[in-house]
């Protein structure tokens, strides 16, 4: 356990500065921006309705469950491996004194790590957005109490089919070189 933790250590060092680390707060940020416009656009369907805010919740997780987070998958997969095939460091950590699957299971960590905390911020970031639509534009249905169990329920149901895509990603840019073949396979997994 401790190499596992020193491991993990390591990769958290190295995701330091990184567009990795920036692609995290970027993407549920564009997704929710997006969302937020149209909500905007379409001010007023959103007036006297009890359900505004399942709706952004419905709409805003669409999006991001269905166009952005395979794509924000595999590009953290593909950025954290490219910075051992970049550098070309494999060798010199199949030499350390540690366990290889230490290694593999801290870059998995660490790409559930940032998958998860940019999940929080998609929610985090679409409750900012309810609340601005109930400040900005008053008398819409944003004026009701925020659905909890309803939005960590579906947040935590599609974090948990991520990490199926999460997995699979992983293994495919570990195993391959080329950010093309990592990030060829995610998109031709997004479109179909």
């Amino acid at each position: 356990m401790k190499f596992y933790l020193r491991a993990l250590a390591a990769e958290r060092l190295k995701m330091k500065r990184t567009l990795a680390a920036w692609v995290v707060l970027i993407a549920p940020l564009v997704v929710v921006f997006m969302y937020t416009m149209i909500m905007i656009r379409t001010r007023e369907s959103y007036f006297n309705d009890p359900e505004a805010w399942l709706g952004e919740i419905k709409s805003i997780l669409s999006m991001w469950s269905i166009l952005m987070l395979p794509l924000f998958i595999t590009l953290q997969s593909g950025l954290i491996a490219h910075s051992e095939h970049s550098n070309n460091t494999w060798k010199y950590l199949y030499t350390l004194p540690i366990p290889r699957w230490t290694i593999f299971a801290a870059k998995w960590t660490m790409n559930t790590f940032l998958v998860f905390l940019s999940s929080a911020l998609c929610l985090l970031f679409t409750i900012g957005a309810g609340l601005f639509m109930r400040y900005a534009f008053p008398g819409n249905g944003f004026t009701d109490p925020f659905p909890w169990e309803y939005a960590l329920t579906i947040h935590g149901k599609v974090f948990l089919a991520a990490m199926f895509i999460i997995s699979i990603h992983t293994w495919i840019s570990l195993n391959w070189k080329s950010l093309v073949i990592a990030f060829g396979t995610g998109m031709v997994a997004v479109v179909v």
